[in-house]
């Protein structure tokens, strides 16, 4: 009895320890802090015990987005940290996790949010086959990066050599587009025109390229990797041209401008020479 009595205060001990060191650094999120106080306990199950952990790394969790922001009930979210409204939360809970058991309910909640990215994924090829959580996660969410395409993932249903190129083809878009927007932000003064036709195209392909990373499709990827391409080809053929150009005309203005300066000691000793020749006439 008195080791069962031992255990369970060692238990809760930890359990303090561990809320203490993870609870928010600030009490101004009391929903937070509510749910934290549960589900940091180790003395819950291991799945009721990760979220808080992954939260942490969440991109959500920098973003300031709060537990009731997805666990809601028909758009009722308890924000207040007031004690009274403790056990509203708690009782809450439970509704709050049916949200979660059905595919279109996790997709609905994630798209009052993500409305371009929940628009994107309905007309792609993974709508009614995946959930937003399956690559993404649920607590320790992960962004729309090139790192959720990854074996364990799309093995599921694919082979990943099949998906791997289209991987890559994301990572060469993407790589073009970092390259041709360096190059843009070099020539912004000097060649004003040219940085302005492009730069809208550019910011017009990486928008094509966002919109495909929830359509998933991959001739459409291809495609607009493919033109990303051209378009970094046509920039570059452009950029060169012109400081050719460029470089021609400072030439011409070099030239222009030497051409100028020995007329003008052409002049001025010309000049010299003449009042050096009256001068000597004078004193004769």
């Amino acid at each position: 009895m008195n080791s069962l009595l031992l255990l369970n205060s060692i238990l809760i001990a930890l359990q303090t320890q561990t809320y203490y060191h993870l609870r928010p650094e600030t009490s101004l999120e009391g929903e937070r802090d509510s749910c934290y106080s549960c589900h940091t306990s180790i003395v819950l199950d291991k799945k009721d015990f990760l979220p808080v952990i992954l939260e942490r790394r969440s991109i959500h969790y920098k973003k300031d987005v709060h537990c009731s922001d997805c666990h809601k009930t028909s758009g009722r979210l308890i924000r207040s940290g007031n004690p009274s409204q403790r056990d509203r939360i708690f009782s809450a809970c439970p509704l709050y996790k049916r949200n979660f058991r059905d595919t279109n309910k996790i997709n609905e909640t994630c798209g009052a949010c993500h409305k371009r990215e929940y628009e994107d994924f309905l007309s792609g090829v993974h709508r009614n086959k995946l959930n937003c959580v399956y690559c993404h996660s649920n607590h320790g969410i992960e962004g729309a990066t090139l790192d959720i395409i990854r074996p364990e993932k799309c093995s599921t249903c694919h082979r990943y050599p099949d998906v791997a190129p289209v991987k890559d083809e994301f990572r060469k878009a993407e790589t073009i587009l970092m390259a041709s927007e360096s190059y843009l932000s070099r020539i912004h003064e000097d060649m004003p025109e040219i940085f302005d036709k492009y730069t809208k195209k550019i910011a017009s392909a990486r928008d094509s390229m966002r919109t495909q990373r929830h359509r998933f499709s991959r001739e459409d990827i291809t495609s607009n990797s493919n033109y990303i391409l051209l378009l970094s080809g046509h920039i570059r053929k452009e950029i060169t041209a012109e400081q050719e150009r460029i470089k021609v005309r400072r030439i011409i203005n070099t030239g222009i401008g030497i051409i100028i300066m020995l007329a003008i000691t052409g002049v001025l000793y010309y000049i010299y020479q003449y009042y050096k020749w009256r001068r000597t006439l004078n004193r004769k």
